[in-house]
């Protein structure tokens, strides 16, 4: 068995200790104007099992908010894989509860995935559409086509 490090904490910084895990679990946005680092902070709220720091916004600044989320989907499933990984219990019904977890969310994810990908084809679909009618039509012949077009709902939005 390795040799356990302790650092050492005086009385002092175990009252302080004492006394910032009392705030925190009273106010769980206790850390958040504190004067500490962000990855001690991130730490602090780690070891009392409280959420961690809000997640930025992934679509700010995004050009393609598709890629954004197929990306997360990716991680998740990736995520999702790694935990059942480390899961490291002898507790038969806690693996047999993941796998059905992890069967529902990917059966889900990839359902999702699916969809994206028809959006995605759809608005290259229709983007191709509206250039070559730029480029080929004139502008009583697109007008045309959308009046017959008018009824279908995709044209209605």
């Amino acid at each position: 068995m390795p040799n356990k490090f302790f650092p050492p904490f005086d009385e002092g910084m175990q009252t302080a200790l004492q006394s910032l895990i009392l705030q925190m679990t009273a106010d769980p946005s206790y850390l958040d104007d504190a004067p500490y680092t962000e990855s001690f902070k991130a730490a602090l709220r780690k070891s009392m099992g409280g959420a961690p720091a809000p997640a930025p916004n992934l679509f700010e600044d995004a050009e393609d908010k598709g890629l954004v989320l197929e990306k997360q989907v990716e991680q998740l499933l990736s995520d999702i894989e790694h935990f059942g990984r480390t899961l490291q219990t002898k507790d038969h019904s806690e693996k047999l509860a993941y796998f059905k977890a992890k069967t529902t969310l990917i059966e889900k994810l990839i359902t999702f995935k699916e969809r994206l990908f028809t959006l995605k084809e759809m608005a290259d679909f229709q983007g191709t559409i509206m250039t070559f009618l730029d480029e080929v039509c004139t502008k009583d012949q697109v007008s045309d086509l959308m009046k017959r077009l008018a009824h279908l709902e995709t044209v209605k939005q």
